[in-house]
């Protein structure tokens, strides 16, 4: 984006912090300032410098070809490559530590398959493929989902929302009947017990599940255990008890959108809301901090107009999301149509009529009705008694099925 383009002064607003090699926050400063990024670099361009296969140039791990695919990437104000390459393994040391350290505090990993296109020049999708996030994609998310902490802590414990609310993001507990739904078939299918009171006990049993069954089937059951999952949204802090302002995905107390302002209006809110909580801290009053900030905006929203405007950013971040999926789909079927494939696929369910089929490949879940398979000649169910999963069903091809 526009905010990185090096050897540029570039207006932000800013978390620093002192860590220790835990990731610990010894010290931090929130506020506004000026930065001048030395180097424009891609996730590819970190990630050789976290496997160490780049030291003191940029030819020690691309041709020219492939830097000429990279923009701007410097290195500008007398900086090197190597201080570079140190600096990121240095954060790549610190961002394993949150990582882990989040993990095991039950912080659960429900990514489903993303795809990436390649298109041609009229925008048809020729060739898809699953992206894959490395090392590099978690460290910068790391320090992003510290950040969001670190902000959401700092407006809550500024006296200036203890009426008008903060602006925060919260996960609700999954709906629990669709937990033990989900518990229930993994019983059933699997054959393992796994507990769901907590997003720690349910992080611990789907590590277990990982190690206990085929990539494919695991990424089937990932999908399926993303269901019962309520959708994360923004709130107001004057309108929800303080008992429902936890992050269960993340397993945090407190978390809020900061880091993305570029891309949603949510995060100019907080940035707005914590100029003003730090105007708390230099004038030493909540009033004479309103005022300061009514000099530069039209002053602050009360809970209920805040809790509105958290409303409308959920409904488009949903629309956004949906919008995303669809588009994602659709070059699925483009790309289907022009170029068929036989892919692996896991039964999730059957029918009467229909077999559910997981597509690890592409991510999707489809539902196959058996009427409309052209080389059947028939097929039973047999159903086990009051029984919702498990089952066998026989089909019957015809003779001239060609496997």
């Amino acid at each position: 984006g526009c905010s990185l383009h090096p050897n540029v002064d570039r207006l932000t607003f800013s978390v620093v912090w002192e860590l220790d090699e835990e990731g610990h926050v010894l010290s931090e400063w929130f506020g506004r300032s000026i930065i001048r990024s030395r180097s424009k670099m891609a996730y590819g361009v970190a990630q050789a410098m976290i496997d160490e296969q780049l030291h003191t140039a940029w030819s020690d791990a691309f041709s020219d070809e492939q830097l000429g695919h990279f923009d701007a990437l410097g290195p500008f104000d007398g900086a090197t490559v190597a201080e570079l390459s140190g600096d990121v393994r240095a954060m790549h040391a610190i961002a394993q530590r949150l990582r882990a350290r989040r993990y095991a505090n039950g912080a659960l990993s429900l990514h489903n398959v993303k795809l990436s296109f390649t298109c041609d020049a009229h925008g048809v999708p020729v060739s898809t493929r699953p992206y894959v996030t490395k090392s590099a994609n978690h460290m910068i998310e790391e320090f992003m989902l510290l950040a969001n902490e670190r902000v959401a802590r700092k407006l809550t414990a500024s006296p200036l929302f203890a009426d008008t609310g903060a602006l925060l993001r919260n996960h609700p507990r999954p709906n629990e009947r669709g937990l033990k739904k989900f518990a229930a078939f993994v019983r059933d299918a699997i054959g393992k017990e796994i507990s769901t009171e907590s997003s720690l006990a349910f992080a611990r049993a789907l590590d277990e599940l990982k190690t206990a069954v085929s990539p494919p089937v695991f990424s089937a059951l990932q999908d399926m255990a993303t269901r019962p999952m309520n959708l994360a949204k923004y709130f107001s802090t004057g309108e929800l008890p303080r008992s429902d302002w936890r992050h269960y995905g993340l397993s945090m107390d407190l978390y809020t959108h900061f880091t993305s302002p570029i891309r949603r209006y949510a995060d100019v809110i907080v940035h707005r809301q914590l100029q003003c909580a730090l105007y708390v801290d230099d004038e030493g009053g909540v009033e004479e901090a309103r005022a300061k900030y009514a000099l530069e905006f039209s002053g602050l929203p009360n809970s209920g107009a805040l809790g509105v405007a958290a409303d409308r950013c959920n409904v488009r971040k949903l629309a956004a999301r949906k919008c995303q999926e669809g588009q994602a789909l659709l070059l699925v079927c483009l790309l289907l149509q022009k170029q068929p494939s036989y892919n692996d696929a896991v039964v999730v369910s059957i029918g009467d009529r229909f077999i559910t089929l997981y597509v690890p490949h592409y991510g999707v879940t489809e539902r196959v009705f058996l009427g409309d398979l052209c080389n059947l000649n028939g097929w039973i169910l047999h159903r086990e008694k009051d029984e919702d999963v498990k089952g066998t069903l026989v089909l019957q091809w015809t003779e001239e099925y060609d496997e």
